[in-house]
């Protein structure tokens, strides 16, 4: 879900919002009231932007672009790697074609839950001011309407291109939070899923903020990682977990810090481009003792947290003047560490976490307001791992076909069936030889070639996946 969207909504009916507002709840002078607002409408294009050309309805929120075109049914897994993330979930799993598994790390559930429930309170106040949709397609987003807003609030709605008006939807119940988070599994740092007998599925820490991940699954034919946000040093999270990437064969990674490197790529500035034909293993021995100084270098450390005391002594000079500080911020982990250093910035200076009603209007009435800027930057930078492994790129929508990194697949014999195997020695080619027969199975991720159900003695269940009946001479 994309939060920074709802800046196009009035939070408060204000100017011709307050006719929009005041029309909607009073039968009186109707008809005045409504030219009043197509007559200020009109005006909106013309004049600069400001709080009048905001829109005065109750929002919906920009999600992924189509996604009301999907078939949820084709989706196995889920995998969430923030609390962030989780807050575009119950677009999912409020659709009643929605099967899939959903993972998530305990923390990452956890503080998810609280933010959605946090936003859908926050949403019943638009309700209060502007009122309950009466459909899906409230009278802002018809054509008509849209066509009367000013271009910097038409681009946010639509996009650059006008492809992204499908991505607009109605916000979620209580009750859809309540039944998606049944449908999370929670995991542990490193703890072990096994999804439908094949795939292995675990999180490894991100070290963005609490609860965040990276994840690796693992099949019989090779496993592939997937880097999400991710910060080397931390200071609210745990260290971003690297040797959990030493023995993938894939490495998908979708969240550079910056393209801090152009001049490195042929393809265009966002790092995103035609699929190459260079793939490469990232192995133990790619990530030396070098790399990993590279990796745990302290400088990010050090420039974030000059970026913290900064805003505090900002923050602390407005307060003493008798002023409020509005701070928005995206990532959690900012938010624990301006609040602890708060606390011992405002013990120090002999002051106390009170509010004032006064105060904490403000930002709803004509006032003074000096803008500060701090980028809190997520993501590896190109550089770090342009040494260390080769790229291959991707597009949306678009299909990259990776070719197995394995030849060959390893096989579990079991035990009793390895018992009965009778050796003949070829000499010519210097090899044992043995005929067998069982069932081929893949069990937790592994091949595995079990007695067949005619010699079987166990009662044990047999395994999810079950491929065939061979035999074979090894």
């Amino acid at each position: 879900m994309d939060l920074s969207s709802l800046a196009i909504f009035s939070p408060v009916p204000t100017g011709s919002n307050s006719i929009a507002y005041n029309e909607k709840f009073s039968c009186s002078s109707e008809k005045y009231a409504g030219l009043e607002l197509n007559e200020d409408k009109r005006r909106k294009i013309d004049k600069p932007l400001d709080a009048n050309s905001l829109i005065g309805a109750e929002p919906h929120y920009r999600t992924v672009k189509n996604l009301l075109l999907w078939n949820v049914s084709f989706i196995d897994v889920v995998l969430i790697s923030t609390p962030m993330g989780m807050l575009g979930l119950p677009f999912l799993t409020r659709n009643k074609d929605f099967s899939a598994k959903v993972y998530a790390t305990e923390a990452t559930a956890r503080i998810g839950k609280l933010m959605m429930e946090d936003l859908v309170s926050m949403h019943k106040e638009y309700r209060q001011f502007y009122g309950a949709e009466e459909s899906d397609a409230p009278q802002w987003m018809k054509w008509d309407e849209l066509e009367l807003l000013p271009l910097e609030l038409r681009q946010i709605v639509s996009g650059a291109d006008g492809t992204d008006f499908g991505g607009w939807m109605p916000l979620y119940s209580a009750a859809d939070v309540k039944a998606c988070m049944l449908k999370v599994e929670c995991l542990k740092y490193a703890e072990e899923a096994c999804y439908g007998g094949t795939l292995i599925i675990q999180a490894f820490s991100s070290g963005l903020e609490i609860g965040s991940c990276n994840w690796g699954i693992s099949g019989p034919k090779g496993s592939i990682s997937y880097i999400s946000s991710s910060v080397f040093s931390s200071s609210a999270a745990m260290s971003f977990n690297y040797k959990a990437l030493q023995r993938s064969d894939v490495i998908l990674y979708s969240d550079f810090s910056s393209c801090n490197g152009p001049d490195k790529f042929d393809n265009d500035d966002n790092c995103s481009g035609a699929a190459g034909n260079s793939y490469s293993n990232l192995s133990s021995d790619d990530v030396n003792s070098e790399g990993h100084d590279t990796l745990l270098n302290d400088d990010e450390y050090l420039e974030e947290m000059e970026k913290l005391n900064f805003i505090c002594s900002c923050s602390m000079d407005c307060i003493k003047a008798g002023g409020s500080v509005l701070i928005p911020i995206s990532r959690i982990g900012i938010t624990l560490q301006l609040l602890e250093r708060f606390a011992l910035d405002l013990a120090s200076e002999n002051m106390r976490e009170g509010l004032d009603a006064n105060l904490a209007l403000l930002p709803f009435k004509p006032m003074a307001m000096k803008v500060l800027q701090c980028s809190f930057v997520s993501g590896i930078h190109i550089l770090v791992l342009g040494n260390l492994i080769s790229f291959n790129y991707y597009s949306e929508n678009k299909t990259v076909h990776i070719p197995y990194m394995k030849e060959d697949s390893e096989l579990d014999i079991a035990v009793e069936l390895a018992c009965q195997l009778q050796y003949t020695t070829l000499k010519q080619q210097d090899m044992n030889i043995s005929r067998l027969k069982g069932e081929l199975m893949i069990e937790h991720g592994r091949y595995r070639l079990h007695l067949g159900n005619d010699e079987q003695v166990s009662s044990q269940p047999r395994p999810l996946v079950h491929l065939a009946e061979i035999e074979i001479i090894s």
